[in-house]
């Protein structure tokens, strides 16, 4: 049996699908512990500003149904953009095409902001605005003890599923490791530096040298205990 559980102004768009302001939506975040939060706006839309623990997945790029297709169709999708037209068509999408529980944030992330809600953004690490030359590469290894590298792709549907937990790590433990994502593409002689073969992979260093590795999706917790054995 669904039950939507909602309060403030929410409206039902269909069976399954809610639309609701930004008190519906925080509370949701807090409610539920499966939640999917997905940001359809252009990367650098997201990179400005976004919700904690969003990934994003742009409306207007061509590769949007294979990009969702990477996500759990059972469980809760709370989707937003900038101000809710296009996570209104993004949210019908989703509804249509088999997910379950779909909940839109209606005046996007700018009611967000106007509510007083909390953002993250883009540490320096996280998004290098030109791109990571391998000169880049080495000098922030140089200069930051522990580092994991998240080497990423935009296609890349498990990629955007792992994205979510490295953004909780960095926000929730700074002081243990800096997190630099190397796009495979943009990047490519970072990526063939380094062999890079298959996405999402991950490297851990300390000190400037590898500690782990590993190739496609992990565990959080996992990758918080990888940390802690070279703190």
């Amino acid at each position: 049996m669904l039950v939507l559980a909602s309060c403030g102004s929410n409206t039902n768009t269909g069976a399954g699908m809610v639309s609701g302001d930004a008190e519906m939506f925080d509370s949701l975040i807090t409610a539920l512990n499966d939640e999917q939060i997905v940001d359809v706006r252009t990367p650098e839309e997201f990179a400005e500003g976004h919700l904690k623990g969003a990934q994003n997945i742009d409306w207007q790029n061509g590769d949007f149904a294979i990009n969702v297709g990477a996500l759990d169709k059972s469980r809760p999708v709370l989707v937003y953009c900038h101000s809710g037209n296009r996570s209104k068509q993004a949210a019908d999408y989703l509804f249509n095409n088999g997910f379950t529980t779909v909940y839109e944030l209606d005046g996007g992330f700018s009611s967000w902001q106007s509510a007083g809600k909390p953002t993250v953004k883009e540490d320096e690490g996280a998004a290098l605005e030109n791109g990571v030359s391998l000169e880049q590469y080495n000098k922030f290894l140089a200069d930051n003890k522990v580092v994991l590298i998240d080497f990423t792709a935009t296609w890349c549907g498990p990629c955007k599923m792992l994205a979510p937990s490295l953004h909780e790590l960095a926000d929730e433990y700074p002081e243990k490791f800096k997190l630099l994502k190397v796009d495979v593409d943009r990047d490519r002689p970072v990526a063939e530096y380094m062999n890079i073969a298959a996405m999402p992979t991950l490297v851990l260093y300390k000190d400037g040298q590898i500690q782990w590795r590993n190739e496609g999706l992990v565990d959080k917790q996992l990758i918080l205990d990888k940390i802690n054995s070279v703190q």
